[in-house]
C-alpha cells in the first residue's frame, strides 16, 4: 500500500466524518471514495461533485450501484490505484463486489471499510500509490 491509499486509510479511520450512501457527498456526510476525493486529493469541491448527485431508485438497476461513472470522473479512481470508478475488486468470500457496495449496500462503517481494505488490499488495489 503506497502513501496516498495510507492517507485516505487514515481519513477514513479518523471518526472525523459523518457517511453518506449513493453518492460522492451529500453536502454534510460522504461516501468511502467521497472522502478520498475531498480529504486526499483536495479538489475544489464546486467543481468536482457537480456531476454528484443521488441517482433514482429507478435507475440504480442500470448499473447496480446507484454510482454513476461521472461521480469518481476525471480517472481520479487511478489515482487511489483503483481497478474502476467504483472501486471493484474479487474477493471470493465477500458477497459485495465494490467499495461502493460496502458503503452504501453492506452499510459498513468506515472503520470497517478500512479494515476490510487492509485485509484485501491485493484485490482492491492495481497498483500502490
Amino acid at each position: 500500500m503506497g502513501p496516498i491509499q495510507k492517507k485516505w486509510i487514515e481519513e477514513l479511520r479518523s471518526g472525523q466524518h459523518k457517511q453518506c450512501q449513493r453518492q460522492l457527498t451529500d453536502g454534510i456526510g460522504y461516501c468511502c471514495l467521497g472522502i478520498f476525493v475531498e480529504y486526499v486529493l483536495c479538489l475544489n469541491k464546486d467543481s468536482y461533485y457537480k456531476n454528484s448527485f443521488i441517482v433514482p431508485d429507478a435507475e440504480i438497476e442500470e448499473n447496480g450501484t446507484g454510482l454513476i461513472e461521472e461521480d469518481l470522473a476525471l480517472d481520479s479512481y487511478k489515482k487511489l490505484g483503483l481497478r474502476d470508478e467504483i472501486g471493484s475488486f474479487n474477493v471470493p468470500s465477500c458477497r459485495n463486489y465494490s467499495l461502493v457496495e460496502l458503503n452504501d449496500t453492506a452499510k459498513l462503517t468506515f472503520e470497517e471499510i478500512a479494515d476490510f481494505i487492509e485485509a484485501n488490499e491485493e484485490a482492491v488495489f492495481v497498483d500502490d500509490v
